[in-house]
């Protein structure tokens, strides 16, 4: 019964002492209740046999009062120190023949609130704990050894349940119940208390008294303000490469070069150096006129008769085709062969193809896209001039190149 007396006492001394130190933050917290003690039947050295026994409840030992109380100051990084002194009976032990043995514990703890990993939830705060003390249990006493884990559940800003529990490793055994170890559970209410809580007028989490923008929402880094945003393009100044000129996110607030100012953007231009249109992806439009000129040209491409080769002279024509027809990346051209009738049809059709061929694989030589261009053999077919005459003849053997 005296050890029970000085530890009311000691008890009384922790809430006052609690009381005392109060400051504006509500960093303090003060929670009292129930706690059950559970003798450990196995020792270190039987891990199973404990477990077993940390989940029974059949031998815990439990006083219907107010046993437990604890006193803790918040520090910061989500760490606070706690003190902690519970008063018990014991009558339930695994070895020895024990009736209402007095037990008193006090212990101090390191507390790591793990929401500081998990972020907050605003009613659910876990921890883990790991604190040192002193038991008694009748006439044994023993320094200890707490590690813990918890966790407080609110029901508003200041009041909440705690649920707490521990495991104590005794430096020498506790000769009545002839154990040197012991589980520890409670439930507590837990109040939160200090000075009255900083204005927040904007809710940003930051108090009036430290924000340069008390009245507009802002981060912490910024000072409680909101990032300016300066041309308006949804891209914060602090991210923004350009600032003061609008531009996408995918280009960090910058807008797209567009070196031939067309109105289509480098990255989709596929004539990023001439001046185009949107409808044609930035490359200029094919105008009528060098359709024309370029329908003229192909007239004069002409070949030797009853082959597919180019007659002297024609290929630097084609050189200055493939100079027009470099300036219209996106144009297709049709490339049509013609025969005279000589010979036979179905080799007339042949020569016809190679003679397409001829000219788009030479232009395909000088740079332009094979996807571009087209080549089709006709043979003897659509004659624009007569086959009776050798002149007639010569025009018909030709190849005409159309753009679309």
């Amino acid at each position: 019964m005296k050890k029970i007396k000085i530890g009311i006492i000691c008890m009384l001394f922790l809430i006052v002492g609690s009381l005392q130190a109060q400051d504006e933050n509500n960093k303090w917290a003060l929670s009292f209740g129930v706690n059950a003690v559970d003798i450990n039947n196995g020792g270190t050295n039987d891990i199973g046999h404990s477990l077993e026994d940390y989940v029974g409840t059949s031998d815990w030992n439990i006083l219907p009062a107010i046993t437990t109380i604890s006193a803790s100051r918040y520090l910061n990084y989500g760490l606070s120190v706690k003190v902690t002194g519970s008063l018990n009976k014991i009558d339930e032990a695994p070895k020895g023949d024990v009736d209402g043995l007095s037990f008193f514990s006090l212990s101090a703890a390191a507390v790591y609130d793990l929401n500081s990993w998990f972020g907050e939830t605003g009613w659910f705060d876990p921890y883990v704990q790991f604190g040192l003390g002193g038991t008694w249990i009748d006439d044994s006493s023993s320094f200890i050894i707490r590690p813990g884990l918890g966790f407080n559940t609110w029901f508003n800003e200041n009041i909440g349940l705690n649920f707490d529990s521990s495991f104590s490793y005794a430096t020498s055994e506790f000769t009545e119940v002839a154990a040197s170890n012991y589980f520890q559970h409670s439930v507590s209410l837990i109040l939160k208390f200090g000075g009255p809580t900083k204005k927040d007028t904007d809710g940003d989490g930051i108090p009036d008294e430290d924000d340069d923008c008390p009245n507009e929402a802002g981060p912490i880094e910024n000072n409680g303000c909101p990032w300016p945003d300066t041309d308006g393009d949804g891209v914060l100044d602090k991210d923004d490469d350009c600032p003061n000129v609008a531009g996408p996110i995918e280009n960090n607030g910058c807008p797209w070069p567009d070196m031939d100012n067309d109105g289509v953007p480098d990255k989709d231009d596929k004539c990023p150096k001439v001046k185009g249109t949107i409808e044609n992806q930035g490359c200029p439009e094919i105008t009528k006129t060098q359709i024309k000129k370029i329908g003229e040209f192909s007239k004069k491409i002409s070949f030797n008769t009853g082959k597919v080769t180019l007659k002297t002279g024609v290929s630097d024509k084609l050189d200055g085709l493939a100079k027009v027809m470099a300036q219209y990346p996106t144009t297709t051209f049709h490339i049509n062969g013609y025969t005279d009738s000589t010979g036979s049809k179905a080799k007339n059709l042949e020569i016809s193809k190679l003679r397409a061929k001829t000219v788009k694989d030479y232009l395909v030589s000088k740079g332009i896209k094979k996807s571009q261009l087209k080549s089709y053999g006709y043979g003897i077919e659509s004659p624009i001039d007569t086959n009776k005459t050798a002149s007639g003849r010569k025009a018909n053997r030709r190849v005409e190149i159309i753009a679309q």
